[in-house]
């Protein structure tokens, strides 16, 4: 026998010492046995390497090789390159993109506002979004346990990053509830939020709702009729029924998605990474023909450089870059630990880094080219009115023309009341789209963006949450997909249903 022993290849030797001490994964004790067995049985003529440093270094770059490929062995993987991307990208691409870089570049200076935004992009951004994707890549684990890796004493930054995106979940997911909403409404003609509702009186006349008159059609649709909003906190005007379906719907859309982890969502990002660049393309190309679309991009890229000197505009810049490449939740960390530990981490996150900070200012481009075309409907409409009331002063001049009141015209005033968030997705821009020949198309493709751009933002932000608990073992023999559902999307669902 211990002849028979002298004569394995040392390939074979070297792998069954692996193969026997694998399962700790003790590299300290793999090394010893591996080093005395091949020194002390095998002849150096057969293993055609001389004892000393180069033998020893050469069987430890082997074995450390080996010893990883054993630990990523029975981890799911990408299913290639572009998968990884795509989830990265949909990630970092989010609703914070599209409805609240345009109104903070507005806000804080115009032009100006890309000078500390990229600064931060480079001090703040890029550091922390490449030490994400490498700890997470190296180490091949969740937030929680990578955390804890790394040491002992931060493995507390892994169990904020889980929480905080667990709650951020019921947030994006109400989102994605909303524009759902508005989708399937957007099937009709006229658009329901492009007229006040009609009433009927007691004597059977009709009327328009005057709430709606006071204020717009896609306000009073929006507060009234989406939300069903209550006058106060303190009171309930009931359960929304058709939110709560919606709701339900977003929630069982994200299961199915995600119900095995990576290998379900990886092919899904092949659409909902890909779709909102193709939507906003196509209203760039729209807004390029709509009236006045050169007065929102000059009101957008006009450089205001006395804002630089206030320090709320820098703090503002650091926040939407660690808002909108995703920093600390998590989700990066788990995306990038299904990637091979030799990918070259440092390209990648410069490519979905720079990917990010120009589908904000595109973004801008194309919102603002909108709310030009809006601002000028609305000063045209003021100048109507102006001129209307200036003919009825001149053709009643009996009358006393202190009972008259003169609306206020002013272009730049129209274009500085833009809005950000929700306010922006379902009153500013829809609006502007009820001006469109053919409303309802737009409107569906508006909508169905905001879908996918929320949908994408779910994937990381739950993959974060559902990694770091499978990787702690909290249920050591329950399928990936029970997890994702049960514990994760069915509690979230019936939380956010009871809000």
């Amino acid at each position: 026998m211990a002849e028979e022993k002298l004569k394995l290849p040392m390939k074979s030797l070297k792998y069954h010492t692996v193969m026997n001490s694998a399962p700790s994964f003790d590299k300290l004790s793999i090394r010893t046995t591996m080093t005395n067995l091949s020194l002390a049985e095998t002849p150096a003529e057969e293993s055609g390497l001389l004892p000393g440093k180069l033998h020893l270094d050469s069987l430890r770059s082997d074995l450390d090789d080996d010893v990883e490929s054993l630990k990523e062995e029975g981890r799911e993987t990408w299913d290639n390159k572009v998968q990884y991307i795509l989830a990265v990208v949909g990630y970092a691409v989010g609703l914070g993109n599209v409805w609240r870089f345009p109104y903070l570049a507005q806000k804080n200076g115009g032009g100006a506002f890309l000078i500390p935004y990229l600064v931060m992009l480079v001090v703040e951004g890029l550091p922390i979004f490449y030490l994400e994707l490498a700890v997470g890549q190296r180490l091949r684990k969740g937030a929680i346990n990578a955390w804890n890796e790394v040491h002992p004493y931060l493995g507390g930054i892994g169990i904020a990053s889980v929480v905080v995106s667990f709650f951020v979940a019921l947030y994006y997911n109400t989102i994605i509830a909303w524009c759902l909403y508005y989708f399937g409404r957007s099937f009709s003609y006229p658009l329901p939020w492009n007229e006040c509702p009609k009433e009927i009186n007691d004597n059977g006349t009709w009327s328009l709702n005057a709430e709606c008159e006071v204020s717009s059609p896609t306000s009073y649709f929006w507060y009234r009729k989406c939300l069903d909003i209550s006058p106060s906190i303190e009171e309930s005007s009931g359960m929304n029924w058709q939110l709560a379906v919606c709701l339900v719907v977003a929630w069982l859309i994200v299961f199915l998605c995600m119900a095995k982890g990576i290998q379900s969502s990886g092919k899904v990002v092949y659409v909902t990474a890909t779709f909102p660049y193709l939507v906003l393309f196509i209203f760039f190309i729209r807004g390029l023909t709509l009236e006045g679309y050169q007065d929102g991009l000059r009101h957008f890229f006009i450089p205001k450089w006395d804002r630089l000197l206030d320090p709320e505009v820098w703090l503002e810049a650091a926040t939407q870059i660690f808002f909108s490449l995703g920093l600390a939740f998590g989700g990066l960390i788990a995306f990038s630990s299904y990637m091979p530990c030799k990918n070259n981490v440092y390209r990648d996150a410069i490519c979905v880094a720079i990917t990010n900070c120009l589908t904000s200012i595109f973004a801008g481009v194309v919102v603002f080219s909108v709310i030009g075309f809006k601002a000028n409907k609305n000063y045209a409409q003021c100048l109507l009115l102006q001129n209307k009331t200036f003919t009825e002063m001149y053709s009643n001049s009996s009358l006393n023309t202190g009972s008259f009141i003169m609306p206020e015209c002013d272009l730049e005033k129209e274009l500085s009341q833009s809005v950000s968030g929700t306010g922006l997705a379902f009153i500013t821009f829809t609006e502007a789209i009820n001006h469109f020949p053919g409303a309802p198309f737009f409107s569906v493709l508006f909508f169905l963006m905001l879908f996918t751009l929320g949908l994408d933002s779910m994937f990381g932000t739950l993959e974060g949450v559902v990694t770091s608990v499978v990787d702690m073992q909290i249920f050591p023999n329950t399928r990936k997909e029970i997890i994702s559902g049960k514990t994760i999307s069915g509690k979230q669902c019936l939380q956010s249903c009871r809000q």
